[in-house]
C-alpha cells in the first residue's frame, strides 16, 4: 500500500522545510519507507513519540507522506507541541510548504528547533544504518 503510493509520485515530493538539507533527508525518507515501511513506522513510533496506529493512518491519508510523518512528529518532540497539534497545523493550510507550518507554530528554520530534527534525522539513518544524503 505505502510504496505504491510513494512510487507514483516520489518525483514531485518538495516538503519545503526551509532547509535544503532537510528537504533532501524527507525524500529519501519517503523513498527508505516505500522499501521499508514497518522498519518506518517502528521508528517514528519509537524515537519519535507517536503510536504506530497513528503513523499508520497519518500515512493512509490523503497527501501524506514517510517524509511528512517524519518531520512533523520531529518537529513536535523538537517543540513544545504534540505530533497532533502539528498535523492539525498542516491541516488548516495543507498546500503551504513545512515551512509556513513551522513559522504558524512559532518555529523559525536554522534555529533550536530545527537543529533538533535534524538531530532526529540523524539518528533515524543511525538506526536504520543507512548513509546520510550529503549535507
Amino acid at each position: 500500500m505505502l510504496s505504491a503510493r510513494v512510487d507514483a509520485a516520489a518525483d514531485d515530493y518538495q516538503p519545503r522545510t526551509g532547509d535544503a538539507w532537510i528537504d533532501r533527508a524527507l525524500r529519501d525518507i519517503d523513498d527508505y519507507a516505500a522499501r521499508y515501511p514497518d522498519s518506518f513506522v517502528d521508528e517514528v513510533s519509537r524515537y519519535l513519540g507517536v503510536s504506530r496506529g497513528y503513523a499508520q493512518a497519518l500515512l493512509a491519508q490523503p497527501g501524506w507522506r514517510a517524509g511528512d510523518v517524519h518531520f512533523a512528529c520531529a518537529l513536535a518532540k523538537a517543540s513544545a507541541h504534540s505530533c497532533r497539534e502539528v498535523v492539525q497545523a498542516r491541516a488548516k493550510d495543507y498546500e503551504a510548504g513545512w515551512r509556513d507550518v513551522a513559522k504558524a507554530l512559532d518555529v523559525r528554520p536554522g534555529f533550536g528547533e530545527y537543529k533538533r530534527v535534524r538531530e532526529a534525522i540523524r539518528a533515524s539513518y543511525a538506526h536504520w544504518a543507512r548513509p546520510l544524503p550529503e549535507e
